[in-house]
């Protein structure tokens, strides 16, 4: 990683179907502030910018529905873009409100989430509490932004390196109520 402009890091990733899942109440079982019970997983979104036809970078696989760069700047800021060369990003993630929640080695990909609630009731994805919503913020073409809240965000690396990377300094980055486990010694290359 590097300093430069505060950038921290810098590098390609894919979002891969179901990886990023709205926060939705269901209206008649659940209410803001009731954690996820009465929530709903909807599909994964792809957002405007992604769909205007943006070349996929070669080492990110075809197959993944989203490819994303994404640039950590000032250890505090996720942001969001379709190539390094985009003037500005699609959308962005403050990371204080986020936890790394796992690092997944053998699919190379990690997940990111909402803080825990104090008095979790146990449910919720995770199975470890309420949570609350990750925020993102999309920012659309013609100026407007558009708060997004999403159960999780998946991201999935092209190299084993890139995952140290990116789980090592998205876990400094963000608020600390999970610390995945990662492998010492021979677990990374």
């Amino acid at each position: 990683p590097f300093e430069a402009e505060g950038v921290t890091l810098l590098g390609w990733a894919s979002i891969p179907s179901g990886g990023l899942e709205r926060y939705e109440l269901v209206p008649n079982g659940g209410h803001p502030g009731a954690g996820l019970s009465g929530a709903k997983l909807s599909h994964s979104i792809l957002s405007e910018a992604s769909l205007m036809g943006a070349p996929v970078h070669e080492e990110v696989s075809v197959a993944s529905p989203e490819a994303v760069w994404m640039c950590l700047k000032h250890k505090a800021w996720l942001f969001l873009s379709t190539a390094p060369e985009d003037s500005a990003p699609y959308a962005f993630i403050r990371l204080q409100e986020a936890v790394l929640r796992e690092t997944d080695l053998q699919e190379r990909s990690l997940v990111l989430a909402g803080r825990k609630k104090l008095g979790g009731d146990g449910g919720g994805p995770f199975g470890d509490g309420g949570r609350f919503p990750l925020q993102l913020c999309f920012l659309l073409a013609d100026g407007r932004f558009q708060p997004f809240e999403a159960v999780w965000l998946q991201l999935q690396f092209p190299s084993d390196e890139e995952l140290q990377s990116w789980s090592s300094a998205l876990g400094l980055a963000c608020c600390s109520d999970v610390a995945p486990e990662l492998p010492s010694g021979d677990g990374w290359i």
